[in-house]
C-alpha cells in the first residue's frame, strides 16, 4: 500500500504466510485464528495496530526507528529482543511477527 487506510480481517482465514509494505497510512489488522502463520510488516511512515486473537499464541519482534511501541506484556512477555507467548512453544495456533516501522505508532494487542 502506497497511501491510504487499510482495515484486514484475517481473522477466519488459514494464512500461512503474509508480506506487507506499507508506506504512508493506518493499518488495521486482525491476524488468523488459527494455524501457523509467518508474517513479516514493513512500514514507513504509518501507524500499525496488530490484533492477535485469544488462543493465539505469538512471538513478535519489533524493530520501531522513530516509531512509538506498545505490545501487550501481559500476553506476550519480552525476551530479550522477542515478546513471546508463555505457550507458544507447544501451541498448536500460532503467529510469527516481525515488525519493521521507521516512523509512526504500531500497537500489538
Amino acid at each position: 500500500s502506497a497511501v491510504g487506510n487499510l482495515n484486514i480481517d484475517l481473522s477466519e482465514l488459514r494464512v500461512t504466510s503474509l508480506q506487507m509494505d506499507i508506506d504512508v497510512g493506518n493499518c488495521k489488522i486482525k491476524m488468523p485464528v488459527s494455524g501457523d502463520t509467518q508474517a513479516y510488516i514493513k512500514a514507513d511512515v504509518a501507524n500499525i495496530e496488530v490484533t492477535i486473537p485469544e488462543g493465539v499464541a505469538a512471538r513478535l519482534k519489533a524493530s520501531a526507528d522513530s516509531s512509538a511501541l506498545d505490545i501487550d506484556e501481559s500476553r506476550f512477555p519480552r525476551q530479550g529482543n522477542y515478546y513471546i507467548s508463555p505457550d507458544f512453544g507447544t501451541a498448536v495456533n500460532r503467529i510469527e511477527l516481525e515488525l519493521d516501522s521507521d516512523i509512526g505508532r504500531v500497537e500489538v494487542k
